[in-house]
């Protein structure tokens, strides 16, 4: 045979056709509101069957079918795993002895204590044994991988806020394997042991490197991230910098990590095996397995995440390939990453990082095989791939950063270049030489400090992020009709959208909660969901600092023409009157917290009453409501005369034309997903 058919036929490339169906149909069938039935297995294996026949005549669409039955039977499995071993309702907040282990890095809660990623070693009920739970430890000081206890713990069913947009907290729960969440009621000091477990590696890494490195300058951080991929350390602040700047990746372990690590593992390899030079062992040999070893150990230290793992597999591809003298295109290389990280969990689809970390590869391999100078590809990658970014971070995010091109050919090189190879070198003396390792920790920061000016700068310029959701231009009101939402906070202070022809108003402004300002985390995207460019008005419902860290936000990303600040709840009947500008309607927050509407056109006793949240006392008790709107809380027939919400309802939206009220849309309903906790 032809050297070039020879090599046409041995490089057939179906894992590019493979891998990209696998991910598709798992992401597909994790849209469904419950997991299918068992007898739908057969149906992934007669399409399997159908794909093999099909190989004969149509290799393409052959592989294409493969990879969904493949995709389809994954997904699957992993959801009746998830079934069968979710939290039984009779042991849902219910407190129980248990022997728990640490299982996962702590992170400090922002109620105080930390919370962590544990496994029951020991449960009252067979179900509960070895169940993966997330739990908050109200003690002093952080638990550490390994560490086990006799404790008393109260565990809940999984759930998370539902909004028209924002982060999906029982999907990313799944993608990791949690079944439940819970607290720590009380702890048996004297029962506490400490077993090996693999995450203490990451643990003594993390604890050796901060202390080489300045604490009093804020950046240590940003500097653990960049070595071992744990943000817990960044503050709010810097993480609203990176995300507004689009350097958001700069700040976790990439593939440039990996590529950094084993290149100086091959070259140090090479160097000594040329001390020692032999004909039986060639030189290649030794400095491949010497990079794999590196990097598979520097993988384990940050954690494997989904990019970690990317960028190790592209790594191990390209080593077997190099060792059976094969030459690999990049983005098979790709695709064989991707097929082999689905194989290892297929649940890694639900994970944002997953698609980003991917897709920004895809875009950065073919970037970088078009045919250009240095200087012009440099600046094609950083403004290719915002530019060719921006569909899909509109797509999960509905916001671009509209500065990130500049921002990234400032930062990128400094922190690729720079700060990476700086903080490796410092976490490796840590170990050797701790007073040279806090010397280049110093330096690291004075590198820092002069990067985050400029970023900061760029963070501050008018309109640095876009703010657009293709689902918005769906959300027009119709004649004469307004919409009041209110947003699913959990058990933070109500906030309400109301739309009105006259212009749109929000009624509150949110808290910090963990590393996100709820402004960020669910109102913007929120409001950019259901269309709102500008707001003609916002109501500060708190005095503290953190509604005012929302409204600054806010006042970064929309236009808005009035501020209310305060609330009086002196008066009887209404705590503050708004006036919206014509003079169309009002809204009203009484003394009981409850949201009431009343167009110019009616009479003042004409009102219709809007509870939310549910009235507190025996005097509250008594009032009745037209039409009651509450997520997270059941309805009681004592307050509420139309139950049209339950507990787990998530965000609402009420329209509102002339004397009628209409629930036109329920959330939890309407983005209801196998994962999420029943209703009751």
């Amino acid at each position: 045979m032809p050297t070039a058919d020879f090599e046409r036929v041995r490089y057939v490339p179906w894992v590019v056709i493979l891998a990209p169906a696998v991910a598709i149909a798992a992401i597909g069938l994790a849209q469904v509101a419950d997991v299918p039935d068992l007898l739908w297995l057969w149906l992934w294996a007669g399409l399997g069957a159908v794909a093999i026949v099909a190989l004969k005549q149509q290799r393409r669409i052959g592989w294409l079918l493969l990879g969904f039955a493949l995709g389809f039977a994954l997904m699957h499995a992993r959801m009746v795993t998830w079934q069968e071993h979710s939290l039984p309702s009779v042991w849902s907040d219910v407190s129980f002895e248990a022997s728990i282990e640490v299982d996962g890095l702590a992170k400090a809660s922002p109620s105080g204590g930390w919370q962590v990623q544990t496994k029951l070693l020991s449960a009252p009920s067979p179900q509960l044994t070895g169940m993966p739970v997330l739990l908050h430890f109200p003690t002093v000081e952080a638990p550490t991988p390994g560490d086990c206890w006799q404790a008393k713990i109260r565990l809940y069913a999984i759930t998370g806020q539902h909004n028209p947009a924002g982060i999906d907290f029982e999907a990313w729960l799944f993608s990791q394997g949690i079944m439940a969440t819970g607290r720590v009621v009380s702890l048996d000091e004297r029962s506490k042991e400490n077993q090996w477990h693999w995450q203490q590696w990451r643990w003594l890494a993390m604890s050796k490197l901060l202390s080489v490195l300045p604490q009093n300058t804020g950046f240590s951080g940003l500097n653990i991230a960049l070595v071992l991929g744990e943000g817990s350390g960044i503050s709010p602040e810097q993480w609203q910098v990176l995300r507004d700047t689009g350097t958001l990746h700069l700040a976790v372990v990439s593939g440039m990590h990996i590529t950094l690590i084993a290149g100086l593992a091959w070259a140090l390899a090479v160097g000594l095996w040329k001390l020692f030079p032999s004909q039986r062992v060639p030189a290649y040999l030794v400095g491949s397995v010497a990079a794999l070893i590196a990097a598979v150990a520097f993988a384990i230290l940050a954690g494997l995440t989904v990019p970690v793992q990317r960028a190790l597999l592209m790594l191990l591809v390209v080593l077997v390939a190099l060792w059976l003298k094969r030459s690999l295109h990049p983005m098979l290389t790709l695709s064989w990453a991707l097929l082999l990280v689905l194989l290892w969990d297929v649940a890694s689809v639900m994970q944002v990082g997953f698609w980003l970390s991917f897709i920004a590869t895809a875009i950065l391999v073919w970037i970088l095989s078009l045919p250009s100078g240095r200087v012009v590809r440099l600046l094609a990658v950083h403004l290719g791939m915002s530019l060719l970014m921006a569909p899909f971070l509109i797509l999960f995010f509905n916001q671009i950063p509209t500065y990130s091109p500049l921002a990234n050919l400032i930062a990128a090189p400094v922190v690729e270049m720079a700060l990476v190879p700086l903080l490796l070198l410092t976490a490796i003396l840590a170990w050797i030489v701790p007073s040279v390792a806090m010397q280049l920790g110093y330096l690291a920061d004075s590198i820092w400090e002069v990067l985050w000016q400029i970023l900061s700068s760029i963070a501050t310029w008018s309109y640095s992020v876009w703010l657009l959701s293709p689902m918005a231009l769906f959300s027009g009101l119709a004649a004469d009709e307004q919409r009041l939402t209110l947003l699913d906070m959990g058990k933070q202070p109500m906030v309400a959208v109301w739309q009105t022809e006259q212009g749109n108003y929000l009624i509150g402004t949110g808290n910090q909660v963990g590393r996100q300002h709820t402004m960020d985390s669910i109102i913007l995207p929120s409001l950019t969901r259901l269309g709102v460019s500008q707001l003609d008005g916002v109501l500060v419902t708190g005095d503290d600092e953190q509604a005012q860290v929302g409204l600054t936000l806010l006042e970064n990303r929309l236009p808005i023409t009035k501020v209310f600040s305060g609330l009086d709840c002196a008066g009887e009947t209404q705590g503050w009157q708004w006036q919206a500008e014509g003079d169309s309607c009002w809204l009203h927050l009484n003394p009981q917290l409850a949201l009431t509407w009343q167009a110019t056109n009616q009479k003042p006793d004409a009102i219709t009453s809007i509870i939310a949240p549910a009235p507190k006392g025996k005097a509250n008790r008594a009032m009745k409501s037209e039409f009651w709107l509450s997520p997270h809380l059941p309805a009681h027939d004592s307050w509420a005369q139309t139950v049209k919400g339950t507990h787990c309802s998530g965000a609402m939206t009420v329209s509102i034309q002339g004397q009628e009220m209409k629930l036109v849309q329920e959330y939890r309903l309407a983005d209801k997903r196998f994962y999420h906790g029943a209703c009751q």
